[in-house]
């Protein structure tokens, strides 16, 4: 760790960490990888960074944070989505806990806004099973704020078809809107539990 200052308001500082595998506990993130980042006016950078989750797979990022900041790039894969939301359902961003049916691996690219707190991408996973059924080719976009989680649009195959909609979450509960084309849309409530869900065919 480098750091060095003229006067209170001008503080810079170079680091640069390596975090060895943590146990994970409640509220808490289980995870290990590298990271290099700097403090300069008021401005938090990351050079190029990993960081492999206790729940399977990683986080790539890299920008910058804070007054005139770009935001970050972020590349998160993960291995285990049933472990993973599991983690985040304990940290304070809007997420309720998964079903114990959800299983599969999924990928989101997005961009971290500059203030730390708003989230926007796009999310693909080539398969994932949820109440028995396989839901294939899954894509979408993703946005999270301190209103909570939207899903804009997402699409994937189900039921020899297409199911396509768009959904939110906030204080734990979900709201949900599909449509699908050449599918058994009936057996679709059978996946639903919670929330408002409107269907057109």
């Amino acid at each position: 760790l480098k750091w060095s200052r003229s006067s209170l308001r001008d503080v810079k500082a170079e680091a640069s960490m390596t975090l060895t595998a943590l146990k994970a506990q409640a509220g808490d993130l289980a995870m290990a990888g590298t990271v290099e980042a700097g403090y300069d006016a008021h401005k938090l950078s990351f050079a190029p960074s990993e960081l492999r989750l206790g729940s399977g797979g990683s986080v790539q990022f890299e920008g910058a944070v804070g007054e005139g900041a770009e935001g970050l790039r972020l590349t998160t894969n993960v291995a285990d989505l049933h472990a993973f939301l599991s983690e985040m359902s304990l940290q304070e961003l809007g997420l309720p806990a998964p079903p114990a049916t959800l299983a599969g691996t999924a990928q989101f690219s997005g961009f971290l806004d500059a203030d730390g707190k708003t989230v926007r991408g796009r999310f693909q996973s080539p398969s994932i099973r949820f109440a028995g059924r396989t839901f294939s080719n899954l894509s979408g976009s993703l946005a999270r704020t301190d209103a909570g989680i939207e899903v804009p649009e997402f699409a994937c195959e189900l039921l020899g078809g297409t199911l396509s909609g768009h959904g939110s979450t906030s204080e734990g509960k979900y709201s949900l809107a599909v449509s699908g084309e050449s599918m058994a849309l009936p057996a679709l409530s059978d996946f639903i539990t919670a929330g408002s869900v409107a269907f057109s065919a």
